[in-house]
């Protein structure tokens, strides 16, 4: 049972949004929540969405994260086999991430099937984007998650032939 005077928008934080690889998506900067649970910094509407990459990209590609706020939260995942170019996931200026990817590597010459888990330290101070190859399986997610001044890496896996880099933007 909804409570009276919640704002319509908390319903739709889970909602699903498609990127079919032939452009650029800088999420949202509009502010959502004048005052959500736990701070005071309003939230980017398009926290919580989830991205669904349904389309292998036609040329280098960038996903920015909308600005760092409290609880902010958002998934990418890549619904199908990429081939084309690499992605990569930029944070605004000033926002470094923390964590770390794993990547599964799908190497066909030794079938060695690795999980590299140094593939990606984010050191939080001046990695502001991430980079990955242009030969990623389907079922590749990454979500992240922010405190209000930074962002974090969370439940990602990488599936792919080709490394992942990271660093400034």
């Amino acid at each position: 049972m909804a409570k009276a005077g919640r704002p319509f928008l908390n319903a739709s934080r889970r909602r699903v949004e498609t990127l079919d690889g032939t452009a650029n998506k800088t999420m949202s900067t509009v502010t959502g929540d004048s005052n959500p649970q736990g701070g005071s910094a309003g939230t980017s509407i398009e926290s919580g969405e989830t991205y669904l990459i349904t389309g292998d990209n036609d040329a280098e590609r960038t996903i920015t994260l909308p600005p760092a706020s409290k609880g902010a939260w958002v998934k990418i995942v890549f619904g199908v086999e990429q081939t084309g170019n690499d992605w990569i996931i930029a944070t605004q200026d000033g926002e470094p991430l923390n964590g770390q990817l794993f990547w599964f590597d799908v190497n066909t010459e030794d079938k060695s099937n690795n999980i590299v888990d140094t593939a990606a330290n984010l050191n939080g101070s001046t990695d502001e984007k991430i980079t990955i190859g242009n030969d990623i399986k389907s079922g590749t997610m990454l979500t992240f998650m922010s405190d209000g001044s930074e962002w974090y890496s969370l439940e990602n896996q990488v599936i792919g032939s080709d490394e992942i880099t990271v660093g400034a933007v």
